[in-house]
């Protein structure tokens, strides 16, 4: 596995994602594209396979922008963003599902309260309608 780095012809990153070294076109983990002026242009997420749990991207200077862990299923299990060297954000996918089931309960409870309020909302969110 190898991580690639692609710059434009300017000196800016251009692309960033690890790889097979035999298959190009076979992403492992997360692939960055950016547009000339180094903001962010796409994204494509793979599922890690290889036997590293840990990828690791980086800034243009070398400092680590970024490191994705994995569980053994090749799924994100946490993440953590650098900035200056420190860390400035960190996800652990647990908290999210809870977070995420949470604020599911919240909004059902919400549903059942203002039926006239739901009836409005009918199109955006069926699938909690559908589960009443």
């Amino acid at each position: 596995m190898l991580l690639l780095r692609d710059y434009y012809k300017n000196g800016i990153i251009q692309f960033q994602g690890y790889m097979k070294p035999e298959n190009e076109d076979t992403y492992i983990g997360d692939a960055y594209w950016y547009d000339e002026n180094g903001f962010d242009n796409g994204m494509k997420q793979s599922i890690n396979k290889s036997s590293l749990n840990e990828l690791i991207y980086y800034n243009k200077d070398g400092t680590i922008w970024q490191k994705i862990e994995y569980n053994k299923e090749g799924e994100k299990s946490k993440i953590t963003t650098y900035l200056n060297g420190k860390e400035l954000f960190r996800e652990v996918s647990q908290i999210l599902i809870d977070t995420k089931e949470y604020l599911v309960r919240k909004f059902r409870t919400l549903i059942m309260i203002d039926r006239k309020w739901m009836k409005r909302y009918q199109l955006i969110l069926p699938f909690l309608l559908s589960r009443e």
